[in-house]
């Protein structure tokens, strides 16, 4: 097994997708090894688990629920797919940047920590709750969630009014949609919270999948990063093309340039 791993076909099944698990369409990809990430509970979805165990498809199940999960997940499949050396890279950067950005957040005051409302939706009225994954991302990055109701789900969402939102009056506005991000100057209700006012409004990256979660994935160690120099530019604002380029080049293979950094990064209000 190990020989054919070296060259293998991969499918992975997130928690999220076992909700719609299609067994057709795995069989017939004929994949040689499956990559599940179950659901907290660590339990499969049962037509999942049936579907697998009677393919014959070998199958492992790798624990992603939080960033802090992503280093032994790294070296572990790099170990499966013989990829050792790469998985301990990965695992040690991961482990280098999670230390960096807890003491950088561990550094901020409560006080001092800026506010953060999350507009989801295409009204930006759909938040997310501080135990979200969200919530893990703001965190690292040192922020302060407005929104501070826990839901005991990790991908529960929440519905607020605008005079909720306005009551919150956050200093920074991070938007998920980017129609709902070119229409908030334009819309007199969100001109009155100060994000809107001091240009202090962005829209989460999301190349080449969002950085912030939808997947929750390991692009948020980088969201952490971008994020960190939104709310605090004076400190690490300078650091950011340099973080991402390096990020896309280890993790993804890809080099990027001035023209790709403007592309991923322009979507930023500045004071």
């Amino acid at each position: 097994m190990e020989k054919i791993l070296k060259t293998c076909r991969l499918s992975a099944v997130s928690g999220e997708a076992q909700k719609n698990f299609n067994a057709e369409v795995l069989v017939e990809s004929r994949p040689d090894l499956v990559i599940v990430w179950p659901p907290p509970s660590g339990f499969l979805n049962p037509m999942a688990r049936r579907v697998l165990d009677l393919s014959g498809i070998p199958y492992v199940l790798v624990k992603l629920d939080t960033i802090e999960d992503y280093p032994q997940a790294y070296e572990y499949l790099g170990k499966l797919l013989g990829r050792e050396a790469r998985g301990k890279k990965l695992a040690t950067y991961f482990r280098k940047a999670l230390k960096k950005l807890r003491a950088d957040a561990a550094g901020i005051s409560e006080r001092q920590r800026v506010s953060v409302y999350f507009a989801e939706g295409l009204d930006g009225l759909t938040t997310v709750s501080s135990d979200s994954v969200h919530g893990e991302v703001l965190a690292l990055a040192g922020g302060r969630n407005v929104y501070p109701i826990k839901s005991g789900s990790r991908q529960h969402k929440h519905r607020l009014s605008i005079e909720q939102v306005l009551l919150f009056d956050p200093e920074v506005i991070v938007v998920q949609e980017p129609s709902f991000f070119n229409e908030i100057h334009r819309d007199s209700r969100w001109r009155e919270i100060r994000a809107v006012r001091n240009k202090r409004v962005v829209l989460e990256p999301n190349i080449p999948f969002n950085w912030m979660d939808r997947p929750p994935s390991f692009l948020r160690l980088l969201g952490a990063k971008w994020l960190a120099g939104i709310l605090y530019p004076h400190r690490e604002n300078e650091k950011v093309l340099f973080e991402t380029r390096e990020f896309f080049k280890l993790f993804l293979g890809k080099m990027l340039d001035d023209e790709d950094l403007r592309s991923l990064l322009n979507n930023t209000d500045r004071p």
